[in-house]
């Protein structure tokens, strides 16, 4: 299960549901395709993670609104989502 949510602070929260320990890999992608920053590359236990993807003045200021990609990498599971960037 991943679910994106977009706050009033611009906040991107991915969550993902793991059934056992795993690596995880999570990379955001721009329009072009061209990876801009990876989340999450470690080693995880079984269990419901959040990650946050933030944008603003102080944290990325170089992201513009739009369309963006992640794709989240769990051992032989490969989910790519589409996330619309509003700032």
């Amino acid at each position: 299960m991943v679910l994106i949510r977009l706050s009033a602070c611009q906040t991107t929260l991915i969550k993902y549901c793991l059934a056992y320990k795993t690596k995880v890999r999570l990379e955001v992608f721009n329009p072009e395709g061209k990876m801009i920053e990876i989340l999450i590359d470690e080693e995880k236990e079984a269990g419901t993670y959040e990650v946050e993807f933030s944008v603003g003045q102080d944290s990325r200021p170089d992201i513009a609104s739009g369309i963006y990609f992640y794709k989240l990498q769990t051992g032989s599971f490969i989910e790519n989502k589409k996330m619309l960037l509003l700032k």
